[in-house]
């Protein structure tokens, strides 16, 4: 029984290592194509190497290093020429390093709300606007907005306990 699992799982292994090496000759043919195509000098990977082997699996990292090396100073020369023609034409320059940023969405401005010092208090407006508050009067005040809240909380849920702890957290009642 474990021979058998075993041998299916030294077969399930060998399809998975065969599938890979066909994705990474491919990979390694795609890359030597660009390569050619884009006019690239293999010669910094040569003198690391020693050797002309071409692309191999411990190289081809290089290789793809050399590729976008060489990218990004075609899309800096190209840059260059975007902003000396609109120079000339007197239009505005577009950057194509950032083309990619007319796809993103603008993003909306939140608005927020901030509750004024009145709203959810009976206290007197000519009481609200003596800032700052003292340590005494600040607690105070927290305070009786925890206890109203209790209170509300209280109501809705039905008289539990009134111990000073509900759901394992002590309240203000306490204090």
């Amino acid at each position: 029984m474990t021979l058998e699992r075993t041998t299916l799982q030294a077969n399930d292994l060998e399809h998975q290592y065969r599938l890979t090496c066909k994705s990474l000759d491919q990979l390694k043919t795609g890359v030597e194509s660009l390569f050619t195509k884009m006019n690239c000098d293999p010669s910094s990977i040569v003198d690391k190497l020693g050797g002309s082997q071409g692309i191999t699996d411990f190289n081809i990292v290089q290789y793809i290093g050399i590729l976008e090396h060489k990218t990004s100073d075609l899309m800096m020369a190209l840059a260059c020429l975007g902003m000396k023609e609109a120079e000339y034409q007197d239009i505005p320059p577009t950057n194509p390093l950032l083309g990619g940023s007319s796809l993103l969405s603008v993003v909306q401005d939140i608005k927020i709300d901030v509750p004024s010092a009145m709203e959810g208090s009976d206290a007197d407006p000519a009481e609200i606007l003596e800032w700052p508050l003292d340590f005494e009067s600040l607690h105070d005040k927290v305070l009786q907005k925890v206890l109203f809240k209790e209170e509300l909380c209280k109501g809705m849920e039905g008289s539990k306990t009134d111990r000073g702890v509900r759901d394992g957290r002590k309240t203000l009642k306490n204090l």
